[in-house]
């Protein structure tokens, strides 16, 4: 005979269905949105710059995982750097930017070649004239004082990554309006799990933890497999990722990027030469997947990838 069930009793107040409650707020919340007159569409996180992206994702998500991810000179590290120009420079919110694959010196020349639209290539060489030293200037100007900190991390070393995000948010007296790590796959692990597979799924689930306790969006940059050049079909989706730590899985927004060749290929001769990038969504919170274009200056980009635009 089956034994009578009985519910283990717990301190405290006792529980009542909520469901209506929430719904009440969501009404609200659209009631509010409708409400607010703008025909703009109203982002709910931080605007990365770009206005076509922003309408993908409504922005930047407070507690979100925001993945990049291309190939080499697809121009995500470009697109990185524009977006922390805009959320550092122009908004003024703080921003961590953790390298792990460059000096911070390195990632500052990227930042103020970006900023100022003079090209790397000649700020590395010194070969710069008055108009350029202008420019410079300008984009001093604009980011000397910006709440960005940029950290270098050439070990990898994943708890400091943590560590030092959580000391720079406490510095700043308010949540960071965007944290950056480049790129995911150089982390390592002082005690990994047995596999490197595993330690890489515990380190995602860490960093969308550290979003969410910061209430800050985090931007991983990543690239993608090899296996798309090799492919009739260049246009990137998601089992092009990374396999090791179910990137895929963990994270709440991912934007795939690819080189637009038809729209350089199509700009007139004797015009300042853009650079297309598309950029296809491949995973949203709000259930929204779509594709757009943007396009970034010739100066915004390394000379060497702009190079291999030109002879692409």
């Amino acid at each position: 005979m089956m034994e009578k069930f009985e519910l283990p009793q717990f301190a405290g107040e006792s529980c009542c269905p909520n469901i209506g409650e929430v719904l009440s707020s969501v009404i609200t919340y659209i009631d509010r949105q409708q409400q607010s007159g703008s025909r703009e569409l109203p982002l709910t996180g931080v605007s990365t710059g770009f206005p076509e992206i922003d309408r993908l994702t409504l922005g930047l998500q407070a507690g979100e995982l925001v993945v990049i991810a291309g190939r080499p000179g697809s121009g995500r590290y470009a697109l990185a750097l524009k977006v922390v120009e805009h959320i550092a420079g122009t908004l003024g919110q703080p921003v961590v930017f953790h390298s792990l694959t460059n000096t911070a010196e390195e990632v500052g020349l990227r930042l103020l070649s970006s900023t100022s639209g003079v090209d790397s290539y000649r700020m590395r060489t010194g070969q710069l004239d008055e108009s350029e030293w202008q420019k410079i200037s300008t984009g001093l100007a604009t980011m000397h004082s910006a709440p960005l900190a940029i950290e270098s991390n050439p070990r990898g070393d994943f708890e400091s990554c943590i560590e030092r995000t959580r000391q720079h948010t406490k510095h700043f007296g308010r949540p960071p309006g965007l944290i950056v790590v480049d790129d995911f796959h150089a982390f390592r692990f002082a005690a990994p799990p047995p596999t490197l597979d595993e330690a890489r799924q515990v380190a995602l689930c860490s960093l969308r933890q550290l979003a969410g306790e910061l209430a800050a969006p985090l931007l991983i940059l990543s690239q993608l497999d090899a296996r798309i050049d090799r492919r009739p079909d260049l246009n990137p989706c998601l089992i092009d990722l990374p396999r090791s730590g179910c990137i895929e899985a963990k994270a709440d927004t991912i934007l795939l990027l690819s080189r637009d060749y038809e729209f350089e290929d199509d700009q007139t001769k004797g015009t300042p030469r853009r650079y297309g990038i598309r950029i296809h969504e491949a995973k949203s919170r709000f259930d929204y997947w779509g594709q757009c274009r943007i396009t970034l200056s010739e100066d915004a980009l390394p000379t060497s990838l702009f190079w291999g635009a030109c002879s692409a």
